[in-house]
């Protein structure tokens, strides 16, 4: 009989679960298809985040071949030293050029990588390294333009080689280049090397590697200046993507479980007056609900497991990179993410019933004096502590730069939202109060949204002003510096498109000292005993033209910061001594008027000398082995031509010394500019709308006081005068503080910097806000003296 009563009860509960599912279908079907779509594009995106990167990493490491750092020698003498003080066999020798390779009919041109020692460059994946000359190793996608296997033979440049390997790079698998051994001839003029030896721990090389003779830079840093460069868009888009998707599947789930509840109070009510407790009663009803949008949830992210283990090699040959098997750290954060956001949700929603039956068992609270000295005392100390750390942020640290913005607007929302209701009576103030709750939390809220949007507004505007001035086509640049003659040939002969309106610029030899071009200034800061630190404002860098041909710089052209240092024309060539804050006068100079602000914007030599200048001759100041390269119209090129010279220019650059003005040219700064200060406006006309929206509900109580109180519609405008103060008060504060708080843009070199005006457009949106408040002010209710019935 029990068992019988038993299995009735199980059979009531499974009808009552189904039967409650089956009244509510539509809205669950819906709540757990949009859910577990959010889950697997937010998995998805995290997950392909985590492949990219892990993927870059190995392409960075498979270049250096195992090593850790690779090395570049400025001069003869910097040369020598390294040679003499590093043991040869820790020295891998490498250089590249651009050759022709031809099989029977076929021909292609790709990079060749000449080195010493069986160098590991890229991923082998049939065959093995080369051993000897006369061996070389095709990566994929030169053996396939040429139709090699490993066994065939190639010719380049009318030398015959044997194919003993097939190799590729991880992160670019299309890549055309070759590897093979350098002969001794070669190696007596390499200029970069790579090395698992640390020159900075060398006490012999220390000088000249803080000098810059020797440039290092070392796998970790070739591989951050990847990420930072070419994919740092899309890398970002993905975080932010993942993020805004994660917090999108956090709110519908706490919206979905908290919808289920409110479906099921009939329900439960019913479960509970037969006699079942409540827990059972919300398992049999919305339990199930929300156990099903939790296994959406977590069904995302199995599903997004399973698409990368099933995919990921299609994924990543779209990215033009091999990803043999979905990363094992990517699969750990997509678990982490769905781990989180079940278990923020679950937080979120007990703190929110938790305050929801404390706040249907207490009494209704009203807002006495107190409260409003509250605000009042709240707002002010915000403001000062404020203060405090904008002095700290400015002067000492600047991670406190956006928290005291953020505490200083919020103090002034709370104080305007106080000052607008202190002045009236108390029946009034209160139901004033009560009504327009929501400002307390909307007003702060508006007031960050403005500040924030018009602070980054404002340094985008300022930023895109400082490239325009003074230089045509300042955002098309690229500058590479540190670059041996033979890679110069080497990106002329590979990339003859991009390398067309290049100018090569040829610095002095400074094996025996430091050339540098100085003003009459630095010779009194000298003498004053101040070290070279304090007087380096007045110091530039010289250099040759390898070519008369450039109309862009030619020669006596000098940047506009090293003309500004003093105000004659006559300069000193300076030789410096090592790490000796002392320099000899090497000879005068007279530099001319030819100032070209391109120089100073596109970070370029100071002055262009003439090589046959018999003064620099006579002095010993001749063209030495060190080149920079300055490429005006580099950011016209295509996005693909962009990327891959890119990386080849990191290649030959032994420290990465690559400039770029921005990401972005000047049109997409004024954009964003545009899109940031259209947030802001959209943010706070939303959240003023909510606000305004909520105090309209809570309007009966206010009305009813008007009405006892002997007011009419004049009172009632007064109040509702009173509620939208906050907000405009708030806007014109935020936005007096986010422009008090912008850095000024900054265009040039040197000393003397020149500040950019942003200009005036970021004031629009606190301009059409007021405008907007000034029109609701206008439709409020005046002129009348009696009260509208609350029916009506």
């Amino acid at each position: 009989m029990q068992t019988n009563r038993k299995k009735i009860a199980r059979n009531l509960q499974v009808k009552v679960a189904v039967g409650f599912i089956q009244q509510h279908f539509r809205i669950a079907t819906t709540l757990c298809l949009a859910l577990l779509f959010l889950s697997l594009c937010a998995s998805l995106s995290g997950m392909l985040h985590s492949n990219f990167v892990n993927t870059i990493e190995k392409d960075v490491y498979a270049t250096y071949g195992g090593k850790q750092y690779r090395i570049g020698t400025t001069n003869s003498t910097s040369r020598a030293s390294l040679l003499q003080n590093v043991n040869k066999k820790e020295l891998l020798p490498v250089t590249r050029t651009s050759e022709i390779f031809e099989r029977g009919t076929r021909s292609t041109s790709a990079t060749v990588i000449h080195a010493g020692d069986n160098f590991a460059y890229g991923i082998l994946i049939d065959g093995r390294r080369q051993r000897r000359n006369r061996q070389i190793v095709l990566s994929s996608a030169t053996a396939k333009a040429l139709q090699a296997e490993v066994g065939d033979r190639i010719r380049i440049n009318n030398n015959t080689f044997d194919v003993v390997g097939i190799a590729l790079l991880p992160a670019h698998i299309s890549e055309q280049f070759a590897v093979q051994e350098m002969s001794e001839e070669e190696q007596q003029d390499a200029t970069t090397w790579l090395t698992n030896v640390d020159p900075e721990l060398n006490e012999n090389l220390l000088s000249d590697t803080r000098l810059g003779l020797i440039r290092v830079n070392s796998v970790e840093g070739a591989v951050d200046y990847l990420l930072r460069g070419e994919k740092s868009a899309l890398l970002n888009s993905w975080q932010v993507l993942s993020a805004v998707l994660l917090l999108a599947t956090i709110t519908l789930l706490v919206a979905g479980i908290n919808t289920a509840n409110r479906a099921a109070t009939t329900t439960i009510q019913a479960l509970c007056s037969i006699g079942l407790e409540r827990r059972q009663s919300w398992l049999l009803s919305a339990g199930m609900i929300s156990f099903l949008l939790i296994c959406s949830v977590t069904l995302g992210g199995l599903f997004a497991h399973l698409g990368m283990w099933l995919l990921c090699g299609y994924i990543g040959q779209s990215f033009d990179q091999l990803w043999t098997a979905y990363e094992p750290s990517s699969v750990y954060a997509c678990y982490i993410r769905v781990f989180a956001t079940i278990l923020i949700s679950s937080v979120i929603l007990f703190v929110y019933h938790k305050w929801r039956n404390r706040r249907r068992h207490k009494p209704l609270v009203r807002v006495e004096n107190s409260s409003l000295k509250t605000i009042v005392v709240f707002g002010v100390a915000l403001l000062a502590i404020a203060a405090v750390a904008i002095w700290f942020a400015v002067t000492h640290t600047s991670i406190l730069y956006f928290p005291s913005i953020i505490m200083a607007v919020t103090g002034a929302a709370l104080l305007a939202y106080a000052l607008s209701w202190v002045s009236i009576g108390k029946p009034l103030r209160e139901a004033g109060m009560v009504t327009s709750a929501a400002t307390i939390t909307l007003a702060p809220m508006v007031a960050i949204a403005i500040a924030i949007t018009t602070l980054v507004a404002i340094s985008f505007q300022g930023h895109a002003n400082a490239l325009d001035y003074g230089k045509p086509d300042g955002d098309d640049y690229m500058t590479i510096e540190h670059v041996s003659p033979a890679h110069v040939a080497y990106l002329q002969k590979q990339f003859p498109d991009i390398m067309r309106n290049a100018v090569v610029f040829v610095l002095p030899d400074e094996s025996q000292k430091l050339v540098r071009i100085a003003s009459e200034k630095y010779t009194k800061c000298n003498n004053q005993g101040k070290s070279l630190t304090d007087c380096r404002g007045f110091i530039g860098i010289l250099s040759f033209l390898n070519t008369q041909r450039s109309t862009l710089v030619q020669v006596g052209d000098s940047s506009p910061e090293l003309r500004q240092s003093q105000g004659d024309s006559d300069f000193y060539i300076l030789g410096f001594d090592n790490f000796s804050d002392k320099a000899n006068i090497l000879t005068q100079t007279n530099i001319g008027d030819k100032i070209n602000y391109r120089i100073g914007q596109a970070n370029l030599p100071d002055w262009i000398a003439d090589p046959d200048n018999p003064r620099l001759k006579n002095a010993g100041i001749l063209p030495g082995p060190d080149r920079w390269v300055y490429i005006p119209d580099f950011a016209r090129k295509s996005l693909s031509r962009q990327t891959i010279f890119r990386r080849a220019a990191s290649a030959v650059s032994p420290s990465i010394a690559i400039t770029e003005p921005t990401s972005v040219n000047t049109s997409s700064l004024h954009k964003l500019s545009l899109a940031v200060l259209a947030v802001g406006f959209i943010l706070s006309v939303v959240l003023i709308g909510t606000g305004l929206a909520l105090a309209r509900k809570r309007d009966t109580a206010l009305r009813f006081v008007v009405n006892n109180y002997g007011g009419g519609d004049a009172l009632l405008r007064n109040l509702r005068l009173r509620e939208l103060s906050p907000y405009l008060c708030s806007i014109v504060v935020a936005t007096i503080i986010g422009r008090l708080m912008s850095t000024p843009a900054v265009a040039g070199r040197g000393p003397t910097p020149h500040q950019i005006s942003a200009g005036y457009f970021w004031l629009v949106p606190p301009v059409l806000l007021i405008v907007i408040f000034l029109a609701e002010a206008i439709r409020l209710p005046k002129n009348r003296h009696t009260l509208h019935s609350l029916e009506e």
